[in-house]
């Protein structure tokens, strides 16, 4: 029988200065069919974000009011919008659950909302983190049965958009992979928004290191057997 690596994903900042986003679970053949983290300008919105009355479904802004009565400065009270990333300088959307970790075009498409971008340091982004993302990722995976991934962002003191949107200080992500149904490998990375030098480290020193940004008490991303040296 093929061995499937089922990747699951969790996105984590810290309220309220955005919104988390919703994990999302594929299934990948091992290892992960990564295609390419090429960065887009499309962008879409949570129609729950805005209300209870909407669905659980994407609609890019022109959609939405096209079909809805809803307005901008509606759309605006829950998530940010598309001239929010307009004129940025040295940053670019940087996705949190990114593009080329999911398995098919519906899955790839979803993480397209504004709801799982952050304002990223560009040359970082189209750097050191998409080798993370393609690279690190990959050769870490492998031989994995499943693997469980948090990646989130630290608030910063930044904000773009008339201090809409806040630019992470710290961009991060951390990984616990099961092999043989028991958590076996573990694995993280964490930069700096205003550099370009992914730290590659163990699983207990991104925790240690969280619980000291974030100063909300200890912070644990995942099961106690998830080996952390």
């Amino acid at each position: 029988m093929e061995l499937h690596n089922s990747v699951f994903w969790r996105s984590y900042i810290n309220p309220p200065r955005s919104q988390p986003v919703s994990g999302c679970r594929e299934v990948f053949e091992t290892p992960l069919p990564l295609w390419g983290c090429q960065r887009n300008l499309f962008s879409s919105l949570l129609l729950k974000l805005i209300g209870s009355k909407y669905s659980n479904t994407m609609e890019t802004e022109i959609d939405l009011m096209n079909q809805t009565k809803v307005t901008i400065e509606e759309i605006k009270k829950s998530q940010a919008i598309s001239q929010d990333y307009t004129n940025l300088k040295d940053l670019n959307r940087g996705h949190l659950n990114p593009r080329c970790h999911q398995y098919d075009n519906d899955s790839m498409k979803a993480t397209f909302t504004l709801t799982n971008i952050v304002p990223q340091n560009e040359k970082l982004n189209g750097g050191e983190w998409n080798k993370y993302e393609v690279e690190t990722m990959a050769n870490m995976s492998k031989g994995c049965i499943t693997t469980y991934v948090v990646v989130g962002a630290v608030p910063g003191n930044n904000f773009i958009s008339g201090n809409r949107v806040n630019v992470p200080s710290y961009i991060w992500a951390g990984a616990c992979c099961e092999i043989s149904n028991q958590p076996s490998r573990a694995w993280a990375v964490i930069v700096k928004n205003d550099n370009v030098n992914v730290e590659n480290i163990k699983l207990g020193e991104l925790e240690k290191k969280l619980t000291d940004l974030y100063g909300k008490g200890q912070v644990s991303l995942f099961h106690g057997d998830c080996p952390r040296q």
